[in-house]
């Protein structure tokens, strides 16, 4: 059997999303005589753990059959020692793998003790924000620059470098400080609001991204995002309809404390269709009803509005909200 024993030629810093100390986290990667089939025999096992306050990279190569047996058992003396593993695509792949290996000769494994976390499904968010065709590891490798060449040239060397993701992680969960914005006018016809934010955790590589509702711009510190609006004229429905005149002739209804004034023949009930005032200017799309008053063109119209008007931009913290919940239709 081929050993190998190294230390890990690179920086590891492992991020806030896992919050694990380095010596509790291994990194892990196995391969197999042909992927996919249930019971191969696992021809490459490598862990990546810290040590003595390095980070060690420990490789082990099976060339007989009955070398695997000994190296899993040397496997399973080091996992006890890890409360994190990590890997990549490793909760479909290497840990039922290795659960199966271990099971087939007899060895006793439990990783019940160990969170397992997998970087495939974590990324996964970040396929449409940063346009992957698909959501490989080289792909995630190619976008960062990291290249296979050398004493670098396999899964398990380049898995650390993969933790520089986190950040656009953290983008998407709203990880970001909105500090002004500025109406910018029109656009092809259509209304457009500016918006620059701070990162709260830089990203290593810039990126943009079209969307219906926006454009954004992201560089390594910060970002510019172009908020889409539309000059039309939409309703507001009061909820509480029973209390309510609606007014035919002019469109709106009216509250009933207000209503005597009206001639009986110029006002009837309202109702949950005709409960509403109109108004006239520039409002920004939103996916769900996140800000009040919220304003439809119809009832039934899935897409509602807020208005945009010279408040909004003094609003940073609604702005940030719109930007975040924006990008979480992605």
């Amino acid at each position: 059997m081929i050993l190998q024993n190294f230390t890990f030629p690179g920086v590891i810093t492992l991020p806030d999303k896992i919050p694990f100390p380095p010596e509790k986290t291994a990194f892990l990667d196995l391969e197999t005589k042909a992927f996919g089939r249930k019971n191969s025999r696992i021809l490459y096992l490598g862990l990546i753990f810290q040590e003595n306050g390095t980070w060690q990279v420990r490789q082990w190569l099976p060339e007989q059959t009955e070398e695997e047996k000994e190296m899993l058992q040397e496997v399973l003396t080091l996992l006890p020692r890890f409360s994190c593993i990590i890997h990549y695509n490793g909760n479909s792949f290497d840990l039922p793998v290795l659960t199966r290996r271990c099971t087939a000769l007899a060895l006793p494994l439990d990783l019940s003790s160990s969170e397992s976390i997998d970087l495939y499904r974590c990324f996964a968010p970040l396929k449409k924000l940063l346009g992957f065709p698909h959501l490989d590891q080289r792909s995630l490798e190619g976008f960062l620059g990291l290249e296979r060449s050398g004493a670098w040239n396999n899964d398990l060397l380049l898995l650390p470098g993969l933790l520089a993701f986190f950040p656009y992680l953290s983008l998407l969960d709203g990880g970001f400080t909105v500090t002004q914005a500025v109406f910018k006018g029109e656009t092809a016809g259509q209304p457009v609001l500016s918006a620059q934010a701070e990162l709260l955790h830089p990203v290593p590589k810039p990126f943009s991204l079209h969307l219906p509702q926006g454009y954004l711009s992201c560089q390594e510190t910060g970002f510019g995002f172009l908020l889409y609006g539309i000059r039309d004229t939409l309703k507001y429905y009061y909820p509480d309809y029973q209390n309510y005149y609606y007014l035919p002739e002019e469109d709106q209804a009216i509250h009933k404390s207000v209503a005597d004034c009206v001639d009986p023949a110029y006002r009837k009930k309202a109702t949950r269709n005709t409960c509403y005032i109109k108004k006239t200017g520039i409002f920004l799309p939103q996916s769900s009803p996140w800000f009040h008053p919220v304003f439809y063109r119809d009832r039934k119209d899935k897409t509602c509005y807020l208005l945009m008007d010279e408040k909004l931009t003094g609003q940073l913290q609604t702005l940030h909200d719109c930007i975040f919940h924006t990008l979480e239709q992605l």
